[in-house]
């Protein structure tokens, strides 16, 4: 288990692409090295295939995971001075650096001044009331980071699964209690697979 500070998981943390272009969002939500992660990769892609009955394409192409490449033609790459702060906040909390990598792409592209019009604010996209109760200061990098990386642990101690650690970090531990799994909205489910193929590429 994870030592954190209390964290009220339930309250939204982000916007999803659809309320950031509409600026509305419910208010439940729906907004190191790997070896020392909780869970492996493979075996987050597997449970979530088994538990959606699924079959997760391993194909992807690891040039771009599934995403939009960026001008090289790659995965887009943290600069290299926030490296150490994704290495220590996931060695700190129990999270893949990789896979808070793959968060950060989702949610801004590594742009640390990004607000949404829904108000989720900087490289990990908290909405404003999520970051005070955690004590996050969103434009910082460092902090965000390590928010995330909070989050996400805590997701994975109440799931036990990195597929729904990221469902609740998009769409609210609440709704994903609420549904027994990864709620049934497409931003959210689209949402997962695209963190997740991006984790895929890192790895």
């Amino acid at each position: 288990m994870n030592t954190l500070s209390p964290i009220n998981t339930s309250a939204p943390l982000l916007a999803t692409t659809s309320e950031r272009a509409s600026g509305s969002r419910q208010q439940d939500g729906v907004g190191s090295q790997g070896s020392t992660f909780a869970i492996s990769l493979g075996q987050a892609m597997a449970e979530q295939a088994s538990a959606q009955n699924l079959s997760f394409d391993m194909g992807v192409d690891l040039t771009t995971g599934g995403l939009n490449p960026t001008s090289s033609g790659t995965v887009g790459q943290a600069p290299a001075a926030w490296i150490s702060m994704f290495q220590n906040a996931g060695a700190k909390h129990g999270i893949d650096p990789a896979l808070l990598m793959a968060v950060a792409e989702t949610e801004s592209n590594f742009n640390a001044g990004a607000v949404s019009p829904a108000g989720a604010q900087g490289l990990m996209q908290f909405m404003p009331a999520t970051a005070a109760e955690m004590g996050v200061d969103p434009f910082d990098p460092a902090s965000a980071i390590d928010g995330a990386a909070r989050y996400l642990a805590d997701g994975m101690d109440r799931f036990g699964r990195a597929d729904l650690a990221i469902a609740a970090y998009n769409a609210g531990a609440g709704a994903v209690r609420r549904h027994g799994g990864i709620p049934p909205y497409a931003e959210t489910q689209n949402y997962v697979q695209k963190v997740m193929r991006s984790w895929e590429a890192r790895t």
